[in-house]
C-alpha cells in the first residue's frame, strides 16, 4: 500500500506498489501450462533478449533471491573438484565463493583491494597460471561500490581459456548496466535473479 505521509524511502526494499499492481498480485496465479501463461512467458523471454542485446541467447527466468543464481551456477556448471576463479571485489564475491565450496567446487580467490574493480592484468596472470572450468565475476558489488568492465574481462578469459565459462552475478546491475550475452559465439552464463 502506498505511503500517504509524503515520505519516500529509496532503498532496495521494501518497495511501494501502485494499487493497480497490488490488485493484479492479489489475483489467483495461472497454471504454468495455461495458454495465457505460455504466451506471457514467451513475451517475457523476448523482452529479456532485448535487455541482453541478443536475438539468439537463451535467458532463464528463475524466481528467488540473488543467491539462487550462485546455486544455479555451482550445481549446474561445476562438478565436485572442478576449479572456479572468483574475481573477488567484495561481500557478494565472498558469498559466491562459499556457495561454490558448499557444492564441493575448488575455489581460487583473485582478491582485489577494497573498492577496486578486477584488474585485467591480474586476471590474465591468474588464467595463465591455472586452468579453470568457470570464472565468476560480479558486475556491480554494492558492498564496495565496484563496477566491473564485464566485456573486457570476459574477452580476456575467452582469449586465454576459450573453453572456460564466464559467469556473472548481475543482480545489482540488471537493466541499469549493459550486459551482452552470446556475442561472437562466446559461451557465457549470466545469472540474474531477485
Amino acid at each position: 500500500m502506498p505511503q500517504n505521509d509524503g515520505k519516500l524511502l529509496m532503498i532496495p526494499g521494501p518497495c511501494e506498489f501502485h494499487e493497480d499492481v497490488l490488485k493484479v498480485v492479489g489475483e489467483a496465479s495461472p497454471s504454468h501450462v495455461a495458454p495465457s501463461f505460455i504466451e506471457e512467458f514467451g513475451a517475457t523471454i523476448g523482452m529479456l533478449r532485448k535487455v541482453f542485446l541478443t536475438s539468439t541467447g537463451q535467458p532463464f527466468v528463475i524466481a528467488g533471491s540473488g543467491s539462487l543464481g550462485w546455486d544455479f551456477v555451482a550445481c549446474n556448471l561445476l562438478e565436485p573438484g572442478e576449479k572456479a576463479l572468483i574475481c573477488n571485489t567484495g561481500y557478494f564475491s565472498d558469498s559466491w565463493a562459499m556457495c561454490i565450496k558448499a557444492y564441493k567446487g575448488q575455489v581460487v580467490n583473485l582478491q582485489m583491494p577494497v573498492g577496486a574493480a578486477v584488474c585485467p592484468k591480474m586476471l590474465e596472470a591468474a588464467l595463465k597460471k591455472e586452468k579453470y572450468k568457470i570464472v565468476c565475476l560480479t558486475q556491480v558489488d554494492t558492498s564496495t561500490g565496484v563496477k566491473n568492465d564485464i566485456k573486457t574481462l570476459a574477452s580476456i578469459v575467452k582469449k586465454i581459456q576459450p573453453e572456460c565459462l564466464v559467469t556473472v552475478d548481475g543482480v545489482c546491475a540488471f537493466a541499469a548496466e549493459v550486459l551482452v550475452i552470446l556475442q561472437n559465439n562466446e559461451d557465457r552464463m549470466y545469472p540474474i535473479t531477485q
